[in-house]
This record gives structure tokens, C-alpha cells and sequence, in this order.
């Protein structure tokens, strides 16, 4: 799994930089050289240079590359959200079954892992399962957050913000401020629990959602027609589709850690 905690490493690295940066094409080739530097450097510092290694290193840039430019494409055009999402999950399968070719994580990272001692790393923790567990947190900050924007305009749950329609056309998500935030805190939060042990209080979590939520969704019950011209059928749909699509993905996250 040496090569898939690596390349998640490096997609969460791009999306955070083209979280940051913009939908420029200057961002987003920023975004793809962040995350194919991150690839290269950590197949580095891990010892992976065998030949074997180099055909893994080009496989996981492939996908990385396609995930970051058609989400982005999704994004500007409305059109062509289930071919990113593809991508991304292609790229994922795609190094699992190379898995087995990979040598052994090693190198100075292995070395400065040893001598560190990092809190909350157990001793003799393998670099592989450090690296999966970083590349899995930093996936569900920026990339999960496009993931469940994709989900939810792939099922109608919610309208391409196209160039033409940003002024004058409300989304559901006007209804229901702060998912962009609350979604990776509570996504690495139910992550935390589950790698401390605390399957309960991760349901908890996911419980305490909606009791946060409903009372915004009991406020607008009358309103059945529209809300500020979305309708309240849509708003629900959006809260319920994008917080299944999140918490499916940090409970998978928590499944491959395992």
C-alpha cells in the first residue's frame, strides 16, 4: 500500500494548493506540479528508485494529473462529473493492484521515523502506514470536499456554478452555510476516533450533525414551495446526499487505515 498512501499524499496536496491558489490554468498547473513533487520526493526519502518503483511512480502521476484537470473542467463546465470522479477512483484501484510490485518503504524517511518517536505513532510503526494515514487526512481536507461537490451535481442535488449563473441563480447550499468548513473538520475528527479506538464517539459525531442541522430544516418546513427561490425538498436533498457522500468517505478512509 506503499504506493497508494503515497499518491494520496500528493492528491491532497494538489487540492489544497488549487483550494488556495484558484481555478486559474496558472493554479492548476501549480496544483499538479505540488502534487507530482510530492510523489517524486516522498518515493525518494522512502528508498523507491527500483526499476519496478519508476513504473509505479508513472502510474500514480497519470491519475493524479486526470483527477486534478477534469474536476477542474467539471467545475467550470457543469459537464463531465462521474469521468473526474472515475479518475480518481481508477487511480486508487490502479496502485492497490500494483501494490504488491512496490519495494519496501524504507530510506531517511524510515530512518527519521525511528529517531523521532512522533506522539500518537506507535513503535515500529511501518513508514507505509504513517504515510497512508497522512495522505488519507490530507484527502479528506480539499479532495473530499470536490468529491461530494461532484456527487451532488452528478445526481441533480445541486447546480453547476457556471460563469453565467453565479448572479441571480441560488444554490441549496445558501441554505446551509459552513459545509465547506464543517465537512473536513468533522470528516478528520470521525477519522481521529476511529484510529484512537472510539468507534462510539464517532457515530456520535455523525449523529450530532443532524441535530445541528435540523433545526434549520424545521425553520424552512413551511416554506415548501421556496426558500430565497431554492425549494425546500432540494435543500434537504443536499444535506442529506453531501453528508452520506461525506461520511461514507471518512468511514472508508477509517476501513483502509485498518
Amino acid at each position: 500500500m506503499t504506493w497508494l498512501a503515497i499518491w494520496l499524499v500528493g492528491v491532497g496536496l494538489a487540492d489544497l494548493v488549487r483550494a488556495g491558489a484558484g481555478a486559474s490554468a496558472t493554479a492548476l498547473r501549480l496544483a499538479m506540479a505540488a502534487g507530482a513533487a510530492a510523489v517524486a520526493v516522498l518515493a525518494l526519502l522512502t528508498d523507491l528508485t527500483a526499476p519496478v518503483d519508476l513504473v509505479c511512480l508513472a502510474a500514480s502521476l497519470v491519475p493524479l494529473v486526470l483527477w486534478v484537470k477534469w474536476s477542474a473542467e467539471a467545475a467550470a463546465t457543469g459537464t463531465g462529473h462521474w469521468r473526474a470522479l472515475a479518475a480518481l477512483a481508477a487511480g486508487a484501484v490502479w496502485l492497490v493492484a500494483l501494490s504488491g510490485w512496490a519495494s519496501p518503504a524504507g530510506g531517511p524517511f524510515a530512518r527519521w521515523l525511528e529517531w523521532a518517536d512522533l506522539p500518537l505513532v506507535g513503535p515500529g510503526a511501518l513508514p507505509s502506514h504513517v504515510l497512508l494515514v497522512v495522505g488519507l487526512l490530507l484527502v479528506n481536507l480539499a479532495t473530499a470536499n470536490v468529491v461530494v461537490r461532484l456527487v451532488l451535481v452528478g445526481v441533480g442535488a445541486m447546480r453547476p456554478v457556471l460563469p453565467l449563473d453565479i448572479d441571480g441563480h441560488p444554490q441549496p447550499s445558501d441554505q446551509l452555510r459552513g459545509g465547506r468548513l464543517l465537512g473536513p473538520m468533522e470528516r478528520v475528527l470521525i477519522i481521529g476516533l476511529g484510529l484512537a479506538g472510539q468507534l462510539t464517539a464517532a457515530g456520535l459525531v455523525i449523529a450530532a450533525k443532524g441535530l445541528i442541522r435540523f433545526p434549520e430544516l424545521q425553520a424552512k418546513r413551511d416554506d415548501r414551495t421556496s426558500v430565497d427561490g431554492v425549494g425546500i425538498d432540494a435543500v434537504t436533498e443536499y444535506f442529506l446526499v453531501g453528508s452520506f457522500v461525506s461520511w461514507l468517505l471518512a468511514l472508508l478512509s477509517l476501513a483502509v487505515t485498518r
